[in-house]
């Protein structure tokens, strides 16, 4: 699997074509680069992406609803629990728990330590370690 920021541009990445397709977001070239944050904030998600606010003008379109109109179009994802719109225009990308257990029995089963894991793991520890 690819690191989950260049996953969650991705899927951010087909979310705007397919919304451009259908028409909730009207045509315009897509950015070269998708911005994906890790959160340090849990009530915010794991993964912050703030596309909206980049695409809002050559949408000429509100950046919240150019939010709400990829989070519309995301395709599903194992690794993704929940997305929101947040804010002026931000999606907030939540992981999988049951996505999160699966990864850390894996690493228990390959014999790796925790600080040996993937960037994934900061989240995973973030969350199980209180």
């Amino acid at each position: 699997m690819k690191r989950l920021t260049v996953e969650i541009a991705d899927l951010t990445r087909r979310a705007i074509a397919d919304a451009q397709a259908a028409g909730a977001l009207p045509a315009f070239d897509l950015p070269d680069a998708i911005p994906v944050n890790q959160s340090d904030n849990e009530a915010r998600g794991d993964y912050a992406v703030p596309v909206a606010l980049q695409l809002a003008k050559p949408a000429g379109m509100a950046p919240r609803k150019v939010a709400e109109a990829i989070a519309g179009h995301l395709p599903a994802a194992d690794f993704v629990g929940k997305v929101e719109v947040a804010g002026p225009g931000f999606l907030n990308f939540w992981l999988s728990e049951a996505w999160l257990a699966q990864q850390t029995t894996a690493i228990l089963e390959e014999g790796r330590s925790a600080s040996a894991a993937s960037t994934w793991a900061r989240g995973a520890r973030r969350r199980w370690s209180s």
